[in-house]
Order: structure tokens, then C-alpha cells, then sequence
């Protein structure tokens, strides 16, 4: 494994009950991690409520958030009916056509809701991140520099909290909380002190732990090694001092093979008899089989130490930690073990903190986006609609042809009624939503203009089919149908069968008010593409804080930063898209991406 460039940690879970077991003042312990998860979820709500200022800005909290990359890797961006199947490439989508949060109801609608499912995510999914701590990677001091409970730690860039509370290169001349996952004793954390040696400076992004001592520091951190482990390292002064170091307990007191609280299968090879390699595989298979019950045992353990009070230094504790380490190593001992059902209640961040802001944040945003919207209708998206109505005034031919497809939009719009009555697109999933839109949509794609209806050389029917582009994905029939449908439907049935068409007519508005054209992407490209965090930087800078940019320079330039190409999430190997350069997206069979 090598080393890779740190980030700030979250803190996980199973830290807790030895954080609070190990705290000099518990009550100070508590207020800290109280105000660093309020810290955590204030950046977190703050950021959604700055992301609905604007598409640009949207965007870029969606890649943030939401898992893009690695759904277009895996499925692309695959279509039901007039729109993706997916929820938040709904969104991409229309964002990227021009549309406006603030101003169309439908994509207000489909924001809301995806603010709304992460905010259910924050309600059950908690993790207070701690912005001095990070997993870092555990090596050895093989020089012999470092003396017993001292540690060396470098990074190989300036390390820098976004609460500007530490920006250093180094850890140096301070104490720092070091622990690794699984923990379960409570030893399973220690405070050690942090100097930086020269011998070591080489050695980057992963921290040393001295080879001195009866016990290795490793060891002492639920049995660690240094085969690719990492280490929880903690330097948030708040936390740090008031950490005490709990003795590692004695194992040989807690031997549950002898107490009959396990048993343990000592089968040796010799003693398989005949058939001996046939028996060994048939008995690996048999005990590799058996469902571990390892995830439900650690959650009774948490629960048992939230409900009885008890420490994590406690006899029991120590009893049930130590069978959460059997339970580990199961497979490699042969430990043999079967336990019923289990339950975890770990609430006070949740209730007490977590909950309240949440739903206040929801109520607020949503109540400032009802108040945002200035009506349902966009007029650009009826432009299409209203030129073939003038059209029609003066051509009869061109009358017939309104008149039916307004007949048929009708038509397929009672299907769709009847096809979704008792159910919703926000409830229904699956083939379950596949089953009552796939019908509804293939006679939408039926309606088409009729040859016999407009006779003449200059037949309409003629004008608004191109014949030679395959499908009825890239006509101006197909975007005169779906503004009609806009004209004269306010439902989302408009959306879920004409949403790409529409996207499209948006796209053309917006870029030809702003003196250009649409940006057209193929489908594969369109699936690699995704927001370039600076460009949104300085996007925001420039626009709300009144920043203005130097005439020269950019990356590379000496009025500029360097580019960076790496390949992480954190900044800037992304696709750049301009303000008034919009995507619009066309595939025939529905789908983008390898």
C-alpha cells in the first residue's frame, strides 16, 4: 500500500464510548464533540442553501455529493422515457440546458427532493469530522530515532483545516491521540507525543511509531501491524488534553474457549483420516459458511455500554472486547461461536443535535423556494409552439397539423392519468415505474404528423421530419410536440415524456439570448464530464463577493496558479464549462456512457 495525500477524518462511532470512558472531564468531552458536529452539519446545511443560488453552484454540490462518477462508470446514464432514470441526472441535465431552480417548478421540485433524501441521510447516517485528525498510514521506525510513546509524522503538503485552526507541514513538540478500527478496549486509543526527526523527513503522509518498548504501539491499538494498516492520528487540542491512557487489560483473564463461552475446533491435518484433503476442504467450506455475526455483536456491545452505563474499561466491556477480537481472527483460529439477535441505540448526537437543525433547515429552504418561484411557466419553452401557431394562421395545412397533435397530446395524456393513478413517480421504483411509463411512452413517440393530411409540395409534414436522422430523438417535430405539450399541460406527465426535448429548447434559448450555441456532447463524453471546482470558486467570487480576476495569467501563468492534474476529487481535473455554454444531450437508444 502506498501513502497517499491526507484529508481531515471523521470520527468513527466505536471511538466514542473510549473518548469518553478515557476523558479527564466527560462533560468537556461532550461540549466539544457537541460543537464540532454542529460545526460539521452548519458547513453541510450551509452548503445545500449556497448550492440553490444558482445552476453553476447546484451543480457542483451535486458531484460533491452524490456517488456521478461512479454510476456512469458502472451504468451509464441510461433513459426512461423523456428523461434519465435517474433522479439526480435529471438534474444534471436540466441545470446544464439552462433551467433555473428559482423560476421552474419542476426542477425546483427534483432539487428539493434530492436536498430533502441527503438530508435523511444526515438523520441516520452521522459522523462528526474532526478537522485536525486523519487515517494515516502505520510504519515502523526501523532507525531507531524515535523513543518509546513518540511518534513522527509529516505530510507532503501543507495540511490546512478549513477553520484555518492548523496549517503545518509537520507534527511537532505536541500530543496526539493515535487508534485504530476495530477498537473495542479502551486502550485501544493512546496519547502519545508528536516530534518530527530529520532522519525521517523522507517518509511522508504516514505516521512512525517507535520500535522501543515491551509493547509495540501497533499492538497496543486493537492488535495492529504494519502489513497496510492505518491510524486514526487526532491532534484537536480539545480532545487531546483531555485524554487520559488506559492500561492494555490482560487477555489471559478473558479466555472464553476455557469459560465455554466459545469453542474452538483444534482439527489438525494428520488427524483427518482417510480422504484427508477431501475432508479438509469439505470442513473449510462448512466453517466459511457459517454467517458471521461479527457487525451484530460489536452493535450489541455498543448498545449494552449505552444502556447499562457502563464504561468501556468496564469488566464487561473488557469480556465482550475481547470476543469482538475472537470474532476477528475467527476464521484463522477457528473460533467457532452463534448468538441470537441484536440491537443499537447510539442517540445522543441524533437526537439532541442532529434532528432539530435538519428538519428547521428543510422547513426553510422549502418555504424560501415557494416563495422563489415566479410561477410554473417558462415562455422559452413555449417559443417553438407559438412560431408553428403563426405558422397556422396562414397555412391550413399547417392548422391540421396543431390541431391533431394537440388531439393526440391529449389522448396520450388521459393514458398517462390512468397508468399512474394510485402511484407517483416519487414513490415508484424499479420495473414497478418502468412497467407504467414504457407504454405510455411508446405512444407518445407515435404521434407523428401526417403525410395525407397536408397535401402540396411544401408539405409541413415533410418540413418537421428529417428523415435521414434515425429515430424521433432529433426532429424539430419532436421539439414542436413537447412544446405543445408544455403549452397546454402543466403536469409533470410533460417532463417524464418530453424532458430531454425540452431541455434541449431551453439550451437554445438561454445560449442564443447570450449571443452563442449550445455545447453538444456525445454521449460517452457526456458521462466523463462533471464541474471543475475552481472554475466555481471563482465563478462565486466573482459574482458574489465582487472579486474581479487579472486581465492575464491563469493556470500556469504568474498571475495564476499552477495546474493541477491529479485525479482526485478535491479540485481541478475536471471538465470546465462556461456560463453561457450549455449541454445538451441526444442519444438514441437512451443511454450515455460505456
Amino acid at each position: 500500500m502506498v501513502a497517499s495525500e491526507l484529508k481531515t477524518a471523521r470520527l468513527n462511532l466505536q471511538f466514542l464510548p473510549i473518548l469518553e470512558d478515557r476523558a479527564i472531564e466527560p462533560a468537556v468531552l461532550r461540549k466539544a464533540l457537541k460543537k464540532r458536529f454542529q460545526d460539521n452539519l452548519d458547513q453541510n446545511l450551509e452548503g445545500q442553501k449556497m448550492a440553490m443560488d444558482s445552476p453553476v453552484q447546484f451543480l457542483d454540490w451535486i458531484y460533491a455529493n452524490e456517488p456521478v462518477r461512479w454510476n456512469r462508470v458502472r451504468t451509464g446514464v441510461n433513459y426512461l422515457a423523456g428523461l434519465p432514470e435517474d433522479k439526480t441526472e435529471i438534474l444534471i441535465l436540466l441545470l446544464n440546458s439552462g433551467f433555473d431552480l428559482k423560476s421552474q417548478k419542476f426542477v425546483r421540485d427534483e432539487a428539493f427532493n434530492l436536498q430533502k433524501s441527503k438530508c435523511e441521510q444526515l438523520k441516520t447516517k452521522f459522523g462528526v469530522r474532526i478537522p485536525c485528525s486523519a487515517h494515516v498510514l502505520m510504519v515502523v521506525d526501523f532507525w531507531g530515532v524515535l523513543e518509546e510513546d513518540e511518534v513522527h509524522l509529516g505530510f507532503s503538503s501543507k495540511f490546512q483545516t478549513d477553520d484555518a485552526e492548523f496549517e503545518d507541514t509537520m507534527l511537532h513538540g505536541i500530543d496526539v491521540l493515535v487508534g485504530r478500527s476495530p477498537a473495542h478496549f479502551a486502550s485501544d486509543i493512546q496519547r502519545v507525543k508528536a516530534v518530527f526527526k530529520p532522519e525521517l523527513r523522507t517518509l511522508k503522509d504516514c505516521i512512525v511509531f517507535s520500535r522501543k518498548g515491551d509493547v509495540p504501539l501497533a499492538d497496543k491499538l486493537s492488535g495492529g501491524d504494519y502489513d497496510g494498516d492505518k491510524a486514526w492520528v487526532c491532534w484537536d487540542p480539545a480532545l487531546v488534553s483531555n485524554f487520559d491512557n488506559a492500561e492494555v487489560p490482560d487477555l489471559a483473564r478473558f479466555d472464553l474457549v476455557v469459560s465455554k463461552y466459545t469453542k474452538k475446533d483444534k482439527t489438525k491435518y494428520r488427524e483427518l483420516g482417510n480422504g484427508t484433503f477431501h475432508e479438509l476442504i469439505r470442513k473449510g467450506f462448512q466453517f466459511n459458511m457459517k454467517h458471521s455475526i461479527l457487525g451484530a455483536a460489536t452493535e450489541f456491545k455498543e448498545a449494552y455500554l449505552y444502556h447499562s452505563l457502563q464504561t468501556a474499561s468496564s469488566e464487561a466491556a473488557n469480556l465482550l472486547s475481547t470476543l469482538l477480537g475472537n470474532l476477528v481472527d475467527q476464521s484463522k483460529q477457528g473460533i467457532m461461536f452463534t448468538w441470537g439477535d441484536w440491537l443499537l441505540l447510539a442517540d445522543y448526537l441524533k437526537f439532541e443535535v442532529g434532528l432539530p437543525k435538519i428538519e428547521e433547515f428543510l422547513k426553510n429552504v422549502y418555504q424560501s423556494l415557494e416563495s422563489d418561484v415566479q410561477g410554473c411557466r417558462d415562455a422559452d419553452l413555449e417559443e417553438y409552439f407559438k412560431d408553428f401557431e403563426v405558422k397556422a394562421r396562414n397555412s391550413r395545412p399547417c392548422a391540421r397539423v396543431l390541431d391533431k397533435l394537440r388531439k393526440d397530446i391529449d389522448a396520450v395524456r388521459k393514458d398517462w392519468t390512468r397508468a399512474t393513478a394510485g402511484g407517483n413517480d416519487k414513490k415508484a421504483k424499479g420495473t414497478e415505474w418502468r412497467a407504467k411509463v414504457g407504454p405510455v411512452y411508446q405512444k407518445w413517440c407515435s404521434i407523428v404528423p401526417s403525410v395525407e393530411m397536408t397535401p402540396g409540395k411544401m408539405r409541413p409534414a415533410t418540413m418537421l421530419t428529417q428523415d435521414f436522422l434515425p429515430g424521433d430523438l432529433h426532429s424539430q417535430w419532436a421539439l414542436l410536440r413537447a412544446s405543445t405539450a408544455y403549452k397546454y399541460h402543466k403536469s409533470n406527465f410533460v417532463w417524464h415524456m418530453a424532458g430531454r426535448h425540452l431541455a434541449e429548447i431551453k439550451a437554445r434559448m438561454v445560449s442564443a439570448r447570450a449571443g452563442g450555441a449550445p455545447v453538444l456532447l456525445v454521449p460517452e463524453l457526456y458521462a466523463a464530464a462533471t464541474v471543475d471546482k475552481k472554475y466555481v470558486r471563482l465563478w462565486a467570487a466573482t459574482r458574489h463577493e465582487g472579486k474581479s480576476l487579472p486581465d492575464s495569467g491563469g493556470p500556469g501563468g504568474e498571475d495564476g496558479e499552477d495546474y493541477d492534474d491529479d485525479d482526485d476529487d478535491d479540485d481541478d481535473d475536471d471538465e470546465l464549462f462556461g456560463d453561457e455554454d450549455t449541454i445538451v444531450y441526444h442519444d438514441e437508444d437512451g443511454y450515455a456512457g460505456p
